[in-house]
């Protein structure tokens, strides 16, 4: 059962990593690239932060920076790790004040 999975896991990233090559400008519902959101979500779910760090851009465009602090905030959260993800609730929070579940995680953590 565990190599199946291993062979779901491979097969995904490398599918990915191919949308993120041929279609780099590719953006989702909320204007967040596709293909690289996928790729950190996967790595964030399977544990791997930092091959989910080394696919975040130093010069992401403006207006929707920080869009992968939340990825990182639920994962760690999600880990059970609660203090760690506090900081990347923050962040996202910076640059996006008003978003619902971000306001609610920095209030449950904090309190």
């Amino acid at each position: 059962m565990e190599l199946v999975a291993d062979q779901e896991q491979e097969r995904a990233t490398r599918l990915l990593k191919r949308g993120l090559e041929v279609f780099p400008t590719a953006t989702d519902r909320y204007g967040d690239p596709t293909f690289r959101k996928e790729l950190i979500r996967l790595y964030l779910n399977e544990g791997h932060y930092g091959d989910a760090r080394s696919l975040i851009l130093s010069d992401e465009p403006a207006g929707r920076p920080g869009w992968h602090n939340i990825l990182f905030a639920r994962a760690i959260e999600n880990a059970g790790r609660p203090k760690q993800a506090l900081h990347y609730w923050r962040e996202f929070l910076a640059t996006h004040p008003t978003h619902s579940e971000a306001v609610a995680a920095v209030g449950r953590l904090e309190g």
